[in-house]
């Protein structure tokens, strides 16, 4: 029993691992879409505020994926 519960384990913490890069390639990602909006016109305004609470969330999400793989960084 204890070699499947190990295994899970294993398992899991892939899964966080691959859900913290996917969030921090997002991050990465939303990053440059407002630093090439911010030089936008005032009609980018609406859509560079999405993008930075996009970019939050995703933050939000990897360090929660993070705290539960022990802390360990990828970036």
């Amino acid at each position: 029993m204890d070699d499947c519960n190990a295994e899970r384990q294993i398992d899991a913490e892939a899964i966080l691992r691959k859900v913290v890069a996917d969030f921090e390639q997002l991050d990465r990602t939303l990053d440059l879409a407002i630093d090439l909006l911010q030089n936008g016109k005032d009609e980018v305004r609406k859509d560079l505020e999405a993008l930075r609470r996009a970019r939050e969330a995703a933050r939000k999400g990897a360090a929660l994926a993070r705290s539960k793989v022990g802390g360990e960084q990828t970036r």
